[in-house]
């Protein structure tokens, strides 16, 4: 992560939504990816990020025949990031 994550004394935490399912490390990729864009975002632009709570997100890692779904929780005054692992998918359509 660059600078500014350390700076901030950015916090992630990563659970399993009920049932525990394996997690993929491109999962992993795919959420410290979007720590950092977020927080290239805050860095710049304070107004531009939004908190966020238990919101679904779908994000995209290396792999480009898979998308990893998640719980957002994100407090990002305190640069806290909390996801909670649902499933990865071969596309959106499959998401349940």
């Amino acid at each position: 992560m660059p600078a500014y994550t350390e700076f901030r004394n950015v916090t992630f935490a990563l659970t399993y939504a009920a049932p525990a399912t394996d997690l993929p490390i491109d999962a992993i990729f795919a959420a410290s990816t979007s720590i950092r864009e977020t927080e290239q975002k805050y860095a710049f632009n304070e107004n531009e990020v939004v908190d966020l709570t238990s919101q679904r997100v779908v994000l995209t890692g290396r792999h480009p025949y898979q998308v990893h779904v998640f719980n957002l929780t994100l407090d990002i005054s305190a640069g806290s990031y909390a996801y909670e692992y649902v499933e990865t998918v071969p596309t959106i359509e499959d998401i349940s």
